[in-house]
């Protein structure tokens, strides 16, 4: 496993041998997801106001509302030409996820345990060409790691090439998840039936409050695998990738490729080796 200190964008090593266009989004990507994530931190404790958007649980704060202003000013200014759709300011029915070249941005992914002062949170940015997440970056601020990839280059911590487990048993493993907003939703009777399938079968669940950072665990080795519904194309665009370039699988819970310009989305995300174990187990579950 990687190990990781205090850096700053500046002295991450990116990888070389790129194209231009995709050398240039990714230093940018690394440099302000660096930078807002380190205004984040700095706001720890001294949040103005917390307001809930579809439910009392699903939250966003004025910190969460200055970041998205930061990251969307400076892509923006960066490449005029390409579209920008953030968690903050997203309007349905936008179809540029599949059409054009976009960048996917969460600001806080994590927005409740950021707003509790819980560690674990970050600042999740991919950018996509016609619906194919090109590269992603999730920066954790509360333990200066940038996670960061480029499809068909592989995948670094802080510089340091991302490798899955070698898990080959569920038994063996150990899986995160998350859950819906609504508590009061056939999906959600679902998963608390697939979690005590899951608990009884694995050396457990974690369930800490950030996809972009479960998916990044997953392709940096501290978790076996990660599954959730009903998520958002930001807050797995760019830990779809990572995970993928650093060896492992996602799909859907029935083995399906993802499609990012879907509005929700649920997610499996595993070392590969455990994928189809998992999907079986699921459904034995369900049944």
């Amino acid at each position: 496993m990687p190990t990781t200190t205090a850096h700053s964008s500046a002295a991450l090593p990116l990888p070389g041998h790129l194209p231009p266009d995709l050398a240039g989004r990714l230093a940018a990507a690394v440099a302000i997801a660096c930078e807002v994530g380190d205004y984040i931190q700095s706001q720890v404790g001294q949040v103005v106001s917390v307001e809930s958007k579809s439910s009392v649980v699903d939250l966003v704060t004025n910190v969460d509302k200055e970041a998205d202003k930061r990251i969307g000013t400076y892509l923006r200014n960066q490449f005029p030409d390409d579209t920008l759709i953030t968690e903050e300011t997203f309007q349905e029915g936008v179809t540029a996820l599949s059409t054009e070249r976009a960048w996917v941005v969460d600001p806080i992914d994590g927005t409740t345990s950021f707003a509790h002062g819980f560690p674990y949170y970050s600042v999740s940015i991919a950018w996509l060409d016609e619906g194919v997440a090109k590269l992603g970056v999730v920066y954790d601020p509360c333990r200066n790691e940038c996670f960061y990839a480029v499809r068909g280059s592989g995948a670094w911590l802080n510089g340091q090439p991302l490798c899955v487990t070698k898990t080959t048993t569920l038994q063996a493993s150990l899986w995160a998840t998350g859950f819906p907003y609504s508590t009061d939703t056939a999906t959600f009777e679902e998963q608390m039936q697939v979690v005590k399938t899951v608990l009884q079968h694995t050396h457990g669940i974690r369930r800490l409050g950030s996809a972009a950072l479960d998916l990044v665990y997953v392709a940096c080795g501290r978790l076996d695998g990660f599954w959730e519904y009903t998520l958002s194309p930001w807050d797995i665009a760019a830990g779809a990738l990572i995970v993928e370039e650093a060896g492992g699988q996602t799909s859907n819970l029935d083995g399906v490729a993802l499609r990012l310009d879907d509005r929700l989305i649920t997610i499996l995300a595993s070392n590969g080796l455990l994928h189809q174990p998992f999907i079986t187990l699921y459904h034995n579950g369900l049944a």
